[in-house]
């Protein structure tokens, strides 16, 4: 089970949580501040990430672990529109090996992105031996041509 509680020196009292959560996680006291019912968390983070102030404290999402969005780092509109529009699938790829170090960071970033209640039912499966690679294209390849 997780652990919630609001850091009431930093919450607002602005109810975005009570908002962004829809397991009913949060509710209004009278003192204004929400209250917690951690049994009902899914643990997707929406809290955590919607929250102005920093007030949530979530043992499935340390602060320290979600930093906020850099905004003067986004793409602007039309870059990310450009990006969109010239996306192409490579299909022909080149024998030079990828280090193991960028594919440790490249499966650490798809980690984090998100999922159906942030379940992460997701497996990768990194092959690095070129006999493997072509054995299992060539298969592939067989078992997808058009028939006519």
């Amino acid at each position: 089970m997780v652990h919630i509680s609001i850091d009431h020196a930093l919450c607002t009292k602005c109810g975005v949580c009570t908002h962004s959560c829809h397991g009913h996680v949060y509710a209004f006291a009278g003192d204004g501040y929400p209250t917690v019912d951690s049994s009902r968390c899914w643990v997707c983070g929406h809290c955590v990430a919607a929250c102005p102030g920093g007030a949530i404290n979530h043992s499935g999402f340390p602060l320290d672990q979600c930093p906020l969005v850099d905004m003067d780092h986004l793409p602007n509109f039309n870059s990310l529109v450009n990006a969109i529009k010239k996306r192409r699938s490579i299909r022909a790829f080149k024998s030079k090996p990828v280090p193991h170090a960028l594919i440790e960071q490249l499966l650490e970033i798809a980690g984090i992105a998100p999922t159906g209640h942030n379940l992460q039912h997701v497996d990768w499966t990194v092959i690095d031996s070129q006999e493997l690679i072509d054995r299992k294209s060539t298969r592939l390849n067989s078992s997808h041509r058009i028939r006519s």
